[in-house]
């Protein structure tokens, strides 16, 4: 609850070994070989907890949250070209000009004599990088004025609130509810996704779109196998993409904020 949970379980790692239990029906597990091994398998006999997945459903479900087996399994097949190293070494031009803008955003700042916001500088590359992934445009995080986004409230408002919601779940059925009443920053990332998949489907009536771009690549596959995809949970798995990039960003910073947490990965 205190935002250093990661911290207390690495430290009960140290103290009793890879494999301990957090809670009644959650473990914890510190060694990739046994998680990929016995959790992370087509055949596990461990289920996702809904007390734990239903946290991160804004409002709808998503790939991430999915408990169901088989639900998950389909979308996941229908998604898991676009990640191959195939694919995403061919994007590798669309990421360098991505990057190549990002910095001339910065030279430009500088230029001004404006201070560079370096945490909302990062996440704009983020954005950018995540949008042209899964529709193939840029979304405006590189052409924003101070490196302010819309999107970014809700991102940063999210995480939080997932620790809230997983401890005490009736405060996110209130949430949704006081979430129609009094909007905060967090429909902004559904937003986001409604336009980005907007933007695809216009690129692709005009014969624009190149590379396996995520949805792009959902879409064709689903309609190939005859499978019709929830317009309302395609926005959710949308925003589920505009918001991954966060825990490597999360853990980039973390990274570089102390010279104890260099050394330990190194």
């Amino acid at each position: 609850m205190h935002g250093d949970g990661h911290e207390q379980i690495y430290h009960l790692h140290e103290k009793y070994g890879p494999l301990i239990r957090i809670q009644p029906n959650e473990v914890a597990i510190n060694d990739i070989e046994h998680y990929l091994e016995s959790i992370y398998t087509q055949n596990t006999k461990f289920t996702k907890a809904p007390s734990y997945y239903n946290a991160f459903d804004f409002p709808r479900s998503n790939v991430f949250s999915e408990t169901s087996r088989e639900v998950h399994s389909q979308e996941k097949r229908l998604m898991s070209h676009a990640f191959s190293r195939k694919n995403v070494v061919g994007m590798q031009d669309t990421f360098y000009d991505s990057v190549e803008r990002w910095v001339a955003q910065i030279k430009a700042s500088i230029s001004k004599g404006n201070p560079i916001p370096l945490w909302h500088d990062t996440q704009c590359l983020k954005l950018e990088t995540a949008s042209r992934f899964s529709y193939g445009s840029s979304d405006g995080a590189l052409k924003t004025d101070n490196f302010a986004h819309p999107i970014f409230l809700g991102i940063e408002g999210f995480a939080p609130s997932v620790v809230v919601f997983q401890h005490f779940p009736i405060v996110r059925h209130i949430a949704m509810l006081a979430q129609r009443l009094m909007p905060s920053g967090l429909p902004d990332i559904n937003k986001g996704a409604a336009e980005g998949l907007v933007r695809l489907r216009e690129r692709k009536l005009s014969g624009e779109t190149a590379g396996m771009i995520i949805f792009d690549s959902m879409m064709g596959k689903a309609q190939s196998k005859g499978i019709n995809l929830d317009p309302d949970r395609l926005v959710s798995n949308g925003g589920l993409m505009l918001i991954a990039g966060e825990v490597l960003l999360n853990a980039m910073h973390h990274v570089n904020e102390g010279e104890a947490n260099k050394k330990r990965i190194e």
